[in-house]
């Protein structure tokens, strides 16, 4: 699972974000590579797959050696993308 809160500027550019795996890790932690890939950039398609760099090498520092690090990395990146896409369909409505 994962958890994302994001807040925006004036300028509709994300100021805040907080994105915490739920059961990825050894332990639940924030991952803050990629917010701070976030922050300052407006919500979009381009910057949702400039945020998957970071996060895949984030999962495979951390879990790459596990037999279920074949599975969890592409799940937990579309879990990651399909959040910050509904994050951004309710923005614009």
């Amino acid at each position: 699972s994962i958890s994302v809160m994001l807040s925006f500027d004036k300028n509709d550019k994300i100021d805040e974000c907080y994105i915490v795996d739920g059961s990825l890790f050894s332990r639940s932690q924030r991952i803050t590579d990629v917010e701070n890939t976030l922050i300052g950039k407006h919500l979009d398609e381009l910057t949702i797959r400039a945020a998957e760099k970071p996060l895949a090498e984030k999962i495979e520092k951390e879990i790459g050696g596990r037999w279920s690090a074949e599975y969890k990395k592409p799940v937990f990146i579309n879990l990651f993308k399909d959040a910050l896409e509904e994050i951004h369909l309710e923005k614009s409505r």
